[in-house]
C-alpha cells in the first residue's frame, strides 16, 4: 500500500476500488511474501487476510501443476517480465478453481523488483462449461460409432478425463442385482479390477434407483453407502452416481465417478452427467432393438439359412481374405425350376415344405465351410472358397445336381425339381460382391436354357453392363470431340429456409444425347472417371459456370461445383485448377468446390494440403455427402472446409427414422460449434423443412425449393 500512497489518488478510493472488484488482487514483496489481498480473494479462496499475510501464494497450490510450471513462472517475473497464464488453485475447503492470472512486477527507480501485483479472474464456471460441452460431444460421437465389446471404456475414459475423476465405473443391471463390468482408472492401476456384485436396493444403488438422477456423495470413508464397494483402500473423498436409463424405461445401469477432492458440484455438472446417462440409456435401447432386428434381418425364418444380408457380409469378408492370400472363390446362383408350378398346384404350405427340403439337400451337398443362403422365393446363393481350379467348382455343381435327382415328397406324392446353377468366380470374373452375384445370375439364366438340371459359367461376352459402360465411354469421347454440344449445366438453388432467399446454386452437369435421350450422371460420371475423361468434364463445367457468373452479375451470390475424388487426388489437380482460374479469369471467391467426405478422408494429409491451397486461391470448400463417409470430429476440425452438406439419405428419413433425426441434429450442432455453414440436401417435404428450421439449418437444397434447371429458366 506504500506504493499506492505515492500516487496522487486518494488511497481510500484505491482501497475501495480494490475491494469492490470481482477480480482477485494479491500484492507480495519481492520474496513472494503476501502483503495484501482484497475481498474477492477472501470470498473466492475462503482464506481471510489474517491467514495468508506473511505467507507465500503456495498456500493455494493444487498440486495439479508440476514444479517446472512454478519455476518458469517465478523466472519470468523475477527478471521483471509480466506473466500471463491460467492456473488451477485449491481453496481452503480443498476444492479447485481455475484462475486467469496476470502477475506484474513493480520496479523501483534503480530497476529492482520491489513487489509483485497479481490480478486474477475466477473462470471455473467457464472452464467447467467448456469441459462438459466437450464431454457431451465426445460421448455423442462415440455412441454414433461402431460398438465393440469394450465400447464402454472410451465413454468412461471421456467422463473421467473431462470431470477430473480418479476412477469411473459402470455397474450393469441384471435381474435382481448390479454387477461392476467396466472400470477406467486415471493411472491404469485398476485395469484388472475385482468383480463385484450387489443386490438391487442396497447402498448407493438404492439412492440412485429412488432418485433416478445424478447424485453427489461426500465423506466416502465414513459413508455406509460405500463401505462395501470402495476401490482398494484409496482415500476418495467424493463420488457422483449417475443412472443410465432411456426415457420411459427402468435403469440399465449406473455410472460411478470417484473424485479425490470434495469438489463442489453445481447443478450444471449433475445435469450434464444425467444427460450422459440418458444418452447411454438411449444407446442401449437402440442397440437392443438393433440386435433383435439384426437377428431377424440376417437369417431366413423358413429355412434357418443365412439370408441376402448375411451372405453379402460373408462374401465381403471372403473377398478380403482371398485378396490377402491370393486365393479364389466362387458364387453360385441357384434357381429351382418348376417350383412355381408345384407351389400353385399344392399350395403355399407345400411350397414351404419343398423349400425347406431343398435347403437341407443343398447343405448336405456342400462342405461345412461353404455358405448356402436363401435369397428369397426359390432362389439360393452359395459361396465356395479356397478351390484350386474351375474343375473343383464343376464338381460342386455336379453334387448339387445329383442332390436334386431324388424325388421330393409333397402331400403323399413325389415330385421332381431341377436346379439351374450359374457360376461366377473371383478374381477371374469380378472383384466385388454385386458384380459377382450379378454375373452368377446372368449365368444361371443361360443354364435355364439347357435341358434338365444344369450349370453354366459366367461369360464376359454376354455382360451387358460392361458393354453398356464401354458404349457410354465411346459416346463421351465423341461428346468431348464435339465440344460438349449435347451437355448443359443446370443449376439447383440453395435457399434460406425462412425467407426463401437464394443463397447460392449447385452446378449439375446434364447430358441429353440425340439418340439415347437423357443419360443419368450416375451412369456417365463413373464411366468418365474410369476412362480418364473426368478432367475434361470438370473443365467444361468450370468454363460454363464462369460465363454464367459474369453474365448474371451479382444475381447469384455463389455457385457450387462438384470435384471428383479421382480428380482431387490426381497429382496435377492443383495445377489444373490454377490454369483454369488464370486462363478463364474465374472469380474464385464466388465458387464453392464440393468434395465428398470419403474423398477428403481417403488421403487425409494430401487432402488437407490441397484444400488449403484451393482456399488460398480464393475458393470456398464444402464437404459433400456429410455423414456417409468415415470422418471423425477430429478429422472435421483439421480439414480446411467452410461448410458441410448433410447427405440426402439422412434428410430423406427425417420423418421415418429417429436415428436419422439425431444424426442431422448432431451434424448441425457440430457445424455450429466449429463455425461451419450447413446445407441440407434432398429436402422434399414440408416436414423435413420444418425440422431443419427448428434445428437451426440456414440453407436447404431440394425439389421442395427448386429443381435443377438451365439458368435461363430459373428466377433468381
Amino acid at each position: 500500500m506504500d506504493h499506492l500512497r505515492a500516487t496522487n489518488v486518494d488511497p481510500r478510493l484505491l482501497q475501495a476500488v480494490l475491494d469492490d472488484t470481482d477480480d482477485i488482487v494479491v500484492i507480495t514483496d519481492s520474496s513472494g511474501s503476501i502483503q495484501y489481498v482484497n475481498r474477492s480473494f477472501e470470498k473466492i479462496t475462503g482464506y481471510a487476510v489474517e491467514e495468508v499475510r506473511g505467507r507465500t501464494p503456495s498456500v493455494l497450490r493444487s498440486r495439479y501443476h508440476d514444479s517446472d510450471y512454478y519455476s518458469n513462472l517465478w523466472q519470468t517475473i523475477s527478471i521483471g517480465q509480466t506473466y500471463h497464464g491460467e492456473v488451477i488453485n485449491r481453496k481452503k475447503d480443498g476444492t479447485f478453481y481455475f484462475e486467469e492470472k496476470i502477475i506484474t512486477p513493480i520496479i523501483d527507480a534503480e530497476g529492482q523488483v520491489t513487489h509483485f501485483v497479481s490480478t486474477g479472474r475466477d473462470v471455473t464456471w467457464r472452464r467447467k462449461a467448456e469441459r462438459l460441452l466437450r464431454m457431451r460431444f465426445e460421448i455423442s460421437e462415440l455412441l454414433l460409432g461402431t460398438w465393440s465389446p469394450d465400447g464402454l471404456l472410451p465413454v468412461l475414459h471421456a467422463i473421467g478425463r473431462h470431470m477430473g475423476a480418479c476412477i469411473v465405473e459402470y455397474w450393469a443391471k441384471s435381474p435382481g442385482e448390479y454387477e461392476r463390468t467396466h472400470r477406467w482408472s486415471v493411472d491404469d492401476v485398476d485395469a484388472d479390477m475385482i468383480e463385484a456384485k450387489t443386490p438391487a436396493g442396497r447402498g448407493f444403488v438404492a439412492v440412485v434407483e429412488h432418485r433416478r438422477r445424478s447424485t453427489f456423495f461426500t465423506n466416502l470413508q465414513n459413508n455406509p453407502l460405500f463401505s462395501w464397494v470402495l476401490p482398494d483402500s484409496r482415500p476418495f473423498e467424493a463420488a457422483l452416481a449417475c443412472p443410465v436409463m432411456a426415457s420411459g424405461r427402468g435403469l440399465d445401469g449406473i455410472i460411478l465417478v470417484y473424485k479425490a477432492a470434495p469438489e463442489a458440484q453445481d447443478a450444471e455438472t449433475l445435469a450434464a452427467l444425467t444427460d450422459v446417462g440418458s444418452q447411454l440409456g438411449e444407446y442401449f435401447r437402440r442397440r437392443q432393438a438393433e440386435t433383435m432386428l439384426t437377428d431377424m434381418a440376417y437369417y431366413d425364418t423358413l429355412t434357418g439359412l443365412p439370408n441376402r444380408n448375411l451372405f453379402y457380409d460373408r462374401l465381403r469378408t471372403a473377398l478380403r481374405h482371398a485378396q490377402r492370400e491370393q486365393t479364389s472363390l466362387a458364387v453360385l446362383f441357384i434357381d429351382l425350376d418348376r417350383f412355381k408350378l408345384i407351389n400353385d398346384t399344392f399350395g403355399h404350405r407345400a411350397g414351404d415344405e419343398l423349400i425347406h427340403e431343398a435347403a437341407s439337400r443343398l447343405r448336405q451337398a456342400l462342405r461345412p465351410e461353404d455358405t448356402v443362403s436363401r435369397l428369397g422365393g426359390d432362389e439360393f446363393l452359395i459361396l465356395v472358397e479356397n478351390f484350386e481350379n474351375i474343375s473343383d467348382i464343376q464338381v460342386v455343381c455336379q453334387r448339387i445336381v445329383q442332390a436334386f435327382e431324388a424325388p421330393f415328397p409333397v402331400e403323399e406324392v413325389e415330385v421332381f425339381l431341377q436346379a439351374s446353377i450359374g457360376v461366377s468366380c473371383y478374381p477371374a470374373d469380378a472383384k466385388d460382391p454385386p458384380d459377382l452375384i450379378r454375373q452368377a445370375d446372368q449365368a444361371m439364366y443361360r443354364a435355364k436354357q439347357m435341358e434338365g438340371s444344369a450349370f453354366a459359367l459366367f461369360n464376359y461376352e454376354l455382360d451387358r453392363e460392361v458393354i453398356y459402360s464401354l458404349e457410354i465411354q465411346a459416346l463421351l469421347q465423341t461428346e468431348i470431340q464435339n465440344r460438349f454440344v449435347n451437355m448443359q449445366v443446370h443449376y439447383q438453388p440453395q435457399v434460406d429456409p425462412l425467407s426463401r432467399r437464394v443463397l447460392g446454386m449447385e452446378a449439375l452437369l446434364r447430358w441429353n444425347h440425340p439418340e439415347r435421350g437423357w443419360i443419368s450422371p450416375s451412369r456417365f460420371i463413373p464411366s468418365a472417371e474410369k476412362a480418364g475423361m473426368i478432367q475434361r468434364l470438370t473443365e467444361f463445367v468450370f468454363e460454363r459456370v464462369s460465363e454464367d457468373l459474369r453474365a448474371t452479375g451479382s444475381a447469384i451470390p455463389e455457385v457450387s461445383v462438384n470435384v471428383s475424388g479421382k480428380l482431387l487426388h490426381n497429382p496435377a489437380f492443383l495445377e489444373f485448377i490454377r490454369e483454369r482460374v488464370e486462363a478463364r479469369k474465374i472469380d474464385a471467391s464466388r465458387i464453392v468446390l464440393e468434395i465428398t467426405e470419403t474423398a477428403a478422408v481417403q488421403f487425409f494429409e494430401e487432402s488437407c494440403r490441397k484444400l488449403q491451397a484451393l482456399k488460398e486461391m480464393g475458393f470456398r470448400i464444402a464437404l459433400d455427402d456429410f455423414g456417409t463417409g468415415h470422418s471423425s470430429l477430429n478429422y472435421l476440425m483439421q480439414l480446411p472446409v467452410d461448410m458441410i452438406k448433410i447427405d440426402r439419405s439422412f434428410i430423406g428419413r427425417i420423418g421415418e427414422n429417429r436415428k436419422s433425426r439425431e444424426i442431422v441434429r448432431l451434424a448441425l450442432d457440430i457445424a455450429s460449434t466449429l463455425e461451419l455453414e450447413t446445407v441440407a440436401e434432398g429436402v422434399e417435404t414440408t416436414e423435413q423443412m420444418n425440422f431443419l428450421i427448428e434445428n437451426g439449418c440456414r440453407s436447404v437444397q431440394g425439389y421442395l425449393t427448386g429443381q435443377p434447371a438451365p439458368l435461363g429458366e430459373l428466377v433468381v
